[in-house]
């Protein structure tokens, strides 16, 4: 397993809560380590993961979901990015 190090990893919030984005944002900001993006649905999430994956910058990517969100579950949307992680070689 590779280690995890700041400029190969993404972590990504997916929320519908725009409140709980911005929290997630402040948070990131503080630590200020490693690259971040927020996404308050799905298709969003799912449009801009398959061009960051194309540019193969990141080896892992940490996703952090909602459990229920307009139309699809957490569970779906983890699924979803597992998939297209592993077409494109990265741990998620």
């Amino acid at each position: 397993m590779e280690e995890s190090h700041p400029e190969n990893t993404l972590i990504v919030f997916i929320d519908d809560e725009s409140s709980l984005l911005e929290l997630y944002c402040n948070i990131m900001k503080r630590v200020g380590t490693y690259k971040f993006m927020v996404f308050i649905n799905h298709q969003e999430l799912m449009d801009s993961l398959g061009k960051i994956l194309e540019e193969r910058k990141y080896t892992k990517i940490i996703l952090f979901s909602d459990r229920q969100m307009p139309g699809i579950s957490g569970y779906e949307v983890v699924n979803q990015v597992r998939a297209m992680c592993s077409l494109h070689n990265v741990e998620s």
